[in-house]
């Protein structure tokens, strides 16, 4: 089986099903990104989403950023 896909290959065959759930996408100061859960608020910034070049510039946004939501209620 061939998938021509622009989705990573994480995403179709997750190595660790629990992993894969913790993962959720949303719009981080207006840019699209995907993070990690790690609890209490707090997340893990993974991917940057963004197909504008000028989001991967922000220092705030970079991969491995642990940010803290202001909103709980955070579903994937």
């Amino acid at each position: 089986m061939i998938l021509y896909t622009t989705v990573p290959n994480e995403w179709i065959f997750p190595i660790n099903q629990e992993q894969f759930n913790n993962l959720i996408q949303i719009n981080y100061q207006g840019i699209p990104v995907m993070a990690q859960k790690t609890g209490d608020n707090k997340l893990i910034i993974t991917k940057v989403l963004s197909t504008n070049p000028n989001d991967y510039l922000h220092d705030s946004i970079i991969p491995g950023t642990c940010i803290t939501l202001s909103h709980p209620q955070i579903n994937p």
